[in-house]
């Protein structure tokens, strides 16, 4: 079993983000690397219509999405020398980022339509079977939902 532990879940731009991978394996294995990015990236998610007709048919949409990173950002924690694992047992690896300046606010508009996700990825990297991946989402800065029938922005209530 693989995880991320965090000392908190909300984070600003230019504060350091610290945790701990755990990986507890049920026998011994042999680990060629670890590696834990920070990915932050806006993901837009439309339909269009192929013809500027005035009729629109549910068969002339088209679906397109588009994601943009924002920020990248990764550790290797293991690289280079295979680590021995003795046996199952819980094993536990420090890791640290800095969120970067500016980083936008996490942000959902119009049904998760239009988004802005930050997220921590941990890759660990047998020597002989699959590798073994955990994810977290991040909260960066201030949240915001945009509401489509009124042109506001406000804030989430905590």
């Amino acid at each position: 079993m693989l995880g991320i532990s965090l000392l908190k879940f909300e984070y600003h731009p230019g504060e350091p983000i610290s945790g701990q991978i755990n990986f507890t394996p049920k026998k011994a294995k042999q680990i060629k690397s670890i590696c834990v990015t920070l990915s932050g990236y806006e993901h837009t998610d439309w339909k269009y219509t192929k013809d500027a007709g005035l009729r629109i048919e549910e068969s002339s949409l088209t679906h397109k999405k588009r994601r943009r990173i924002l920020v990248f950002q990764e550790v290797q924690l293991l690289q280079g020398q295979l680590t021995s694992l003795e046996g199952a047992g819980n094993y536990s690896w420090p890791f640290g980022f800095t969120v970067p300046k500016p980083a936008p606010s996490v942000m959902s508009h119009s049904r998760d339509k239009v988004r802005i996700v930050y997220r921590l990825k941990c890759v660990v990297e047998p020597k002989s079977s699959h590798r073994i991946v955990a994810k977290q989402n991040l909260k960066i800065g201030t949240q915001y939902i945009v509401d489509p029938r009124a042109p506001k922005v406000y804030e989430v209530p905590k």
